[in-house]
């Protein structure tokens, strides 16, 4: 089991500096400097005890009382390209598709549960995505 505490100071920066040093992004992005928030940390910390336990077999280990850091929102499933590495392959092209409403209420509760960033990314309509 981690124990749940922040890092110390040599630690975080040990961590942060082992990002990715060939690409600059606007620090809103920095996903690192997300974790190693306190109360971040600990979140991080009670999700990798779940898994462990869930890893041991204990399936009647309850998950963490809290929602993802950081989601990516595909505005699109469709696609015009069929690239093997396409992490999304079996999601594109499918028919299926989520409402403008039901994509709000679902944001909103993983809001309510600690979300704090989307990443919004596929083809749609500036439109779409400011209604969001």
């Amino acid at each position: 089991m981690i124990p749940s505490s922040t890092p110390p100071p040599e630690i975080r920066e040990e961590i942060a500096a082992s990002g990715p040093t060939h690409v600059s992004t606007h620090r809103i992005h920095n996903f690192i400097g997300k974790v190693l928030q306190p109360h971040m940390f600990d979140n991080l910390v009670a999700y990798v005890n779940w898994r462990l336990e869930i890893n041991k077999g204990n399936t009647a280990a309850a998950p963490p009382a809290f929602g993802p850091v950081s989601i990516n929102l595909d505005i699109t499933t469709a696609c015009n390209h069929y690239c093997h590495h396409c992490i999304d392959l079996e999601l594109l092209n499918n028919g299926r598709r989520m409402d403008l409403e039901h994509t709000q209420i679902l944001v909103n509760k993983l809001i309510e549960n600690g979300l704090k960033s989307v990443i919004v990314i596929g083809g749609a309509s500036r439109r779409s995505i400011l209604n969001l």
